[in-house]
């Protein structure tokens, strides 16, 4: 039969550039025009580079979206304050302490935090699953399980309300 490309998998222990000079001399008459490793092959080049991208954009964006969250939220909490300033003096006209007006104020915070951290996973995953199908539609990958880490939800929920109380501080 005849080929118009062949795709060969090597054990690890095996040497790429050896083998590539014995696959070349050994086809040598055959017409083959070029062996390219996997690396440097087109394909997979763009394919590594999207990925790459991919995971820029994974660390950027949710930092990005933390902070504009945290700012928006010390922002709504001091106009907020500013508007509740009798209220706080009659509070501590009745003897409350300054800490204990705060941690009012810290959770409703960290209310904030936990509701905005359930709906981002919420719309996250939404999302997740309409971005995961254009990629498997676009590589043509038979691969079609999305996994949910418990251990990233838990991280990403504590990093919510850490910003949210950061702010409100």
């Amino acid at each position: 039969g005849y080929y118009n490309e062949l795709h060969l998998l090597l054990n690890r222990d095996v040497a790429d550039d050896l083998f590539t000079r014995k696959l070349e001399k050994l086809l040598e008459d055959s017409n083959i025009i070029s062996v390219t490793d996997m690396p440097e092959q087109l394909s997979n080049k763009f394919f590594s580079n999207n990925i790459r991208q991919l995971k820029m954009i994974a660390i950027i964006f949710p930092v990005v979206f933390l902070l504009s969250a945290a700012i928006i939220i010390f922002t709504m909490l001091k106009r907020m304050i500013i508007k509740q300033r009798t209220t706080i003096g009659l509070l501590k006209a009745l003897g409350y302490f300054n800490k204990q007006i705060l941690n009012c104020y810290v959770v409703f915070g960290f209310f904030i935090g936990i509701i905005g951290a359930f709906v981002g996973l919420l719309i996250g995953n939404i999302v997740s699953v309409y971005i995961t199908q254009i990629y498997l539609n676009m590589y043509d990958i038979s691969v079609r399980k999305i996994e949910i880490y418990p251990i990233i939800v838990l991280i990403s929920m504590f990093l919510s309300c850490i910003c949210t109380i950061i702010s409100v501080r």
